[in-house]
């Protein structure tokens, strides 16, 4: 019979009690902190993005500098249209121009497009608080040339208001639009002092806008009805000059010059209602 004698040295010995309590050691778990501060973004307006159905990233567009102004801060006007009739006919009865589209850019694209008269606020104030949006009209329509003669009773009509947040798809739950206004009614840009101004948007009853962009666009679906596609050179080839969105309305009895009218309107943003 034969026996086998194995020797381990202590070494060794050491080494395997080692292992075994290394693989008996408990997990240890340590814990930090990581914290981030907002604040509001008190920025410049002058940078719309193109009005549209929330919450897809929207593309900006550039109004031509004429077409438009802003205001700045925390809640503020990214933009406001400046509204044209063209060049007009003198006439003896009552007549009814539409507006012009406005002209501009869409994002990296410098083709010049056919782009909607629009009002846009944006919300970057970082509570959960109220806004509105007013306009009337500082002065009759006035001879450029001649400022004794007025079109005292001339008046621009709203007729369409479609209304548009970069965050909520239906804007009308946040928002809502040109007061008074419905399909078989539109409603006149008051003429005279500000207390008269016309409700344009305004957020409804507990709820914000926000962290997001609000828009509404003075033309009917039919002719803007698919902001992704309005821009492209299809749709853009099927609009005419002007839109029935925003009319002006003047009477035969405000006697015209071969001249220029114009007048101010005054665009109010209030963050409280």
């Amino acid at each position: 019979m034969k026996f086998r004698v194995f020797l381990f040295s202590m070494s060794q010995i050491l080494l395997i009690g080692g292992l075994n309590q290394a693989t008996m050691t408990a997990e240890a778990e340590a814990s930090t902190e990581t914290t981030l501060e907002f604040i509001p973004n008190d920025a410049n307006g002058g940078n719309p993005v193109v009005p549209g159905k929330g919450p897809e990233e929207r593309e900006r567009i550039y109004p031509e500098k004429a077409d438009g102004s802003f205001t700045n801060g925390s809640l503020r006007i990214e933009h406001v249209p400046a509204i044209r009739f063209g060049q007009q006919k003198i006439s003896s009865k009552i007549e009814y121009y539409q507006a012009l589209w406005g002209s501009g850019t869409v994002g990296e694209d410098e083709t010049k497009v056919k782009i909607p008269s629009f009002a846009q606020v944006t919300d970057e104030r970082g509570i959960q608080s109220s806004w509105k949006l007013t306009v009337h009209q500082e002065k009759a329509f006035q001879n450029t040339k001649n400022e004794k003669n007025e079109l005292e009773n001339t008046r621009i009509e709203i007729h369409e208001g479609q209304l548009f947040n970069t965050v909520e798809p239906d804007a009308t739950v946040l928002v809502s639009g040109v007061l008074g206004l419905s399909d078989s009614k539109p409603v006149d840009i008051p003429v005279g002092a500000k207390g008269n101004a016309l409700e344009v948007m305004a957020t409804k009853e507990a709820k914000t806008t926000d962290g997001s962009k609000t828009s509404i666009v003075f033309a009917s679906s039919k002719d803007y009805d698919n902001d992704a596609t309005f821009y492209g050179a299809e749709k853009q080839e099927t609009l005419s000059i002007d839109h029935g969105g925003l009319k002006l309305r003047t009477p035969g009895k405000d006697k015209k010059e071969k001249a220029t009218y114009s007048a101010n309107l005054i665009w109010t943003l209030t963050d409280s209602i």
